[in-house]
């Protein structure tokens, strides 16, 4: 979904937990927090991310392996978590996709076969999600969502750090990557479809964090994790306006 060189666009190595935590503290150091919206959670399965502003609970999952691919976003609201017998915070989603291969990344043009409700377990230090039913691709190598923490097949995802945020979006169309000094685009770019994370908004542009989807991809691997500056123009809120989900 992207072709990126090193030199065209700031490259993000994550192999193990100390590089991850200087990789946020870069994003803290250049980012001040008056400038966003709310708060981004980055966990060691890279290729799950939430969203935290206000009350509202905003993420996604998106990974492949091999021919198998499982992805969807999810959206809840923390208000009134429930609590289970080990104190873990119960917060109810709805998990949604859109049609494959229709560029149209809106709330209401999501795949309504899709509407999948979910529970997201929020324990100190980590983050679990089951779906009620399983989304199509989610009971392969590629994610397996149908099992609560604590139980064979459950997937739970270590949290590492976190960094302020203006949220999680959908390129809605093909997105250049640009040297914001000069405004100078890039040969790089991000496809339509792409869940991007944005930290930071700027003169029309938008600095976001992409996570390549296939997990054969090493860690440490500089086409794993690519962040850059692409026009805030090309991103699509995918979630439900507030008041409305």
């Amino acid at each position: 979904m992207i072709e990126v060189h090193a030199h065209d666009a700031c490259v993000m190595r994550v192999k193990n937990k100390s590089k991850i935590w200087l990789l946020i503290l870069s994003f803290v150091l250049v980012f001040p927090r008056e400038s966003v919206a709310g708060v981004a959670t980055i966990f060691e399965g890279l290729n799950f991310v939430t969203y935290q502003s206000h009350d509202s609970l905003n993420g996604f999952y998106y990974a492949r392996s091999g021919i198998f691919s499982c992805g969807f976003l999810f959206v809840g609201v923390l208000s009134s978590p429930q609590k289970n017998a080990d104190s873990v915070n119960l917060v109810r989603v709805k998990t949604f996709d859109f049609v494959p291969h229709v560029p149209a990344y809106t709330y209401d043009k999501r795949d309504p076969r899709s509407d999948i409700d979910g529970t997201v377990y929020v324990a100190p230090g980590s983050i679990s999600l089951k779906t009620d039913s399983p989304h199509a691709g989610c009971q392969s190598a590629a994610g397996m969502f149908d099992a609560p923490p604590g139980e064979r097949g459950a997937s739970v995802f270590a949290e590492v750090g976190k960094l302020p945020a203006s949220g999680i979006f959908v390129v809605g169309k093909k997105a250049f990557f640009y040297r914001i000094e000069n405004e100078v685009k890039t040969k790089e770019y991000l496809l339509p479809g792409s869940f991007v994370l944005a930290t930071k908004k700027k003169k029309g542009f938008s600095f976001v964090r992409y996570v390549d989807p296939d997990s054969q991809i090493d860690d440490d691997d500089p086409k794993r994790v690519v962040s850059g500056w692409i026009r805030t123009s090309s991103l699509v809120n995918p979630f439900p306006l507030k008041g409305k989900q």
